[in-house]
Formats: structure tokens, sequence, C-alpha cells
């Protein structure tokens, strides 16, 4: 049937984009008598399976995006778009942040989707859903990075706005650095259940009043994130610190940066 995929919301950015969960089971096991029965069971267990309530190191599209725009000596066009064409990359690697899959209804799963148009090659993916609960299509941008079309989301109450940061490119570029580290210092460290948790006590996901993303806060949700964070990840985040300043000198001296 092709690849399953889900929505998740970037708690950093949040940005909506879609991420592949794997495999779906194949069409043709609904044939004979009781196969749509156990097909929709075979999709149930992917779902119940796939579609984790913990938080993902994802490469979302947006904050790569900023990476890139950001990034020292990056010479981007006047007014286009940074993950055009995809090319979100910065030095073969991505930013990965932290991320959640999105449910639609209290108590139920994130819903699966399958590109209905996969097979055909060259053509614009067209998503339809195949379990659970959400839009019943989902139409992407033009960025090929998998990043959702800002109306997709309204009819569910999702309304996505633009980031409003400072011009100061270096600060930007600072904070998405200092926020990735916190995430994957939990991740790594706790794993992805308790860096959820710990994500959403230190209220990165769209919190204060009014609310909005944790990129345009990131003063006080660094000081929310050290306080929930434990003695593990802390001395993570001072040894990667470390490391990455080495490195930096390292790179300069080189002459890369």
């Amino acid at each position: 049937m092709g690849e399953g995929a889900s929505i998740y919301n970037c708690a950093l950015c949040d940005s909506y984009a879609l991420v592949t969960l794997g495999i779906l089971p194949e069409r043709k096991l609904a044939r004979g008598p009781n196969g749509l029965a156990r097909y929709e069971d075979l999709l149930e267990a992917f779902q119940d399976a796939r579609c984790v309530a913990s938080a993902l190191l994802l490469a979302c599209p947006t904050c790569n995006a900023l990476a890139r725009a950001t990034e020292e000596g990056a010479s981007a066009k006047p007014g286009a778009d940074q993950v055009e064409d995809g090319d979100f990359l910065r030095d073969g690697l991505a930013v990965l942040t932290p991320c959640f899959l999105v449910s639609f209804e209290d108590g139920q799963p994130p819903p699966v989707y399958v590109d209905e148009n996969a097979a055909k090659g060259g053509i614009k993916p067209r998503y339809r859903l195949v379990q659970g609960v959400g839009p019943a299509g989902l139409e992407l941008d033009r960025s090929r990075t998998g990043r959702l079309h800002k109306p997709s989301l309204r009819p569910f109450g999702i309304d996505v706005r633009p980031l409003s940061l400072d011009d100061d490119a270096a600060a930007t570029r600072e904070t998405m650095s200092e926020a990735c580290l916190f995430a994957e210092a939990l991740t790594s460290c706790a794993g992805g259940d308790a860096a959820a948790s710990v994500v959403r006590r230190a209220g990165w996901v769209r919190g204060g009043d009014p609310p909005r993303p944790a990129l345009e806060r990131w003063g006080e949700i660094r000081e929310a994130t050290e306080r929930e964070m434990d003695e593990d990840a802390r001395e993570y985040v001072r040894a990667r610190r470390v490391v990455g300043g080495l490195e930096y000198e390292a790179r300069r001296a080189r002459g890369h940066l």
C-alpha cells in the first residue's frame, strides 16, 4: 500500500510537517472472507505501534531553513523560501529539533496518511487519511520537504502564523543551537518519553500568554528547561558546549568560518 506518514508539530518553531513512519500493510490482505476486518485491524496495529506520544528529534524544514539562512556566510536570495527544492541541509547535517506527532481528538492516537501518488513518480504528493481521526486530505507546500500548506489544518482549529523573530541573525543562530543541544541532551539521557514530559512542563509547546512558539521566547524556556533537567542532562550540555567550542575554533583555524 505504500508508506504510512503522520503529522508532526515542531516544539521549537510551531510549524507542521509530515514524517514517514514505516511501510503500511498490503491492501491485498483485505481480500477474502473477513479480509477487510483483518486489514483494518492491521492498520490499527500499525497506528498503535508507530504513532507514539514521546518527543522525536526530527529535521523540521522550517528550523533547518532558519539555520541555513542565519548561518555565517549564508547567501540567500532576498525574499526567497529557504527550503526551496528541499535544499535545507547544512554541512551535510540536519538540525534536529523536538517534535510531537499530532492527535486531533482527545484519547486518540495521531492519524496515519498515505501518498496516493507515490507510485506514479514525479507527481505532486497527495496524502489521504487511511487510519484514525484527522483531516481527510493534506496539501503540502512547494518546498518538497513534507511541510504542510498552512490552510490544511484550519478546519481543525490550527492556524499557523509566521514566526516573529529579531533581525539579529547571530542571536537566532545561537538560540537554535542551544535549543537543539537541550533537546539532544534530554532525549539522549532520559529517552523520548521523559524528554517529552520535560519539554511540555517547561512550556516548549506553544506556551505563554498569548501563546507563542518556543523560538520566540527562548530565554524563559531555557530557564524552565534547566530547572526540569536532571543532572545527567545538565552534564551532557556542559560537555557538548566544551566540545562545540573546540570544534568552532578548529573550523575557524581551517578557514571554514
